[in-house]
């Protein structure tokens, strides 16, 4: 039945009833609300657009740093741990102190070398100097020199004189 029929039918049975209009009219308009009420909807809504705003920051944020896991993990490598302060001085103090160690040592090696290549008996010349009584502390001492490997061989053939 159409909508005519309807209202037709509608008449027959309660013809005392006005006919009733057809929703196809204007939507209803909201009635105004008052300057109070209107204000506490407004406030509502930018508590709500603020949240929205808050949660989108955070799904971004959260969004980047699975994107970070996802790239490690296809990497392979675990996430490095924040470095300790302590822990890195510890280990540039042990690089310092090992640094030290290879500079000393290569210049001992280039005082003997430069011995060997000056005096042919070099290492009896060092032994007589141990055998005299030089220590590490005068040994330290004709490594840093500039031309320690002449003073040391000139000490032992003074001594045999």
């Amino acid at each position: 039945m159409s909508e005519t029929e309807e209202q037709q039918g509608q008449e027959t049975e309660a013809p005392g009833e006005a006919p009733e209009a057809p929703e196809t009219s204007a939507p209803e308009q909201p009635e105004p609300k008052p300057p109070e009420e209107e204000s506490r909807f407004n406030r509502r809504i930018g508590a709500l657009r603020a949240q929205l705003g808050t949660a989108a920051r955070e799904r971004d944020q959260m969004a980047a740093r699975l994107a970070a896991l996802e790239a490690q993990v296809r990497n392979g490598g675990q996430p490095a741990p924040p470095p300790d302060p302590q822990l890195e001085a510890a280990i540039n103090q042990e690089a310092d102190r090992r640094a030290e160690e290879r500079r000393l040592q290569d210049r001992i090696n280039s005082f003997h070398q430069a011995g060997r290549d000056a005096y042919p008996d070099w290492t009896q010349r060092c032994n007589e100097l141990q055998g005299m009584g030089a220590d590490a502390q005068i040994a330290a001492l004709l490594v840093e020199m500039p031309e320690g490997h002449k003073i040391a061989a000139r000490c032992t053939r003074t001594r045999m004189r």
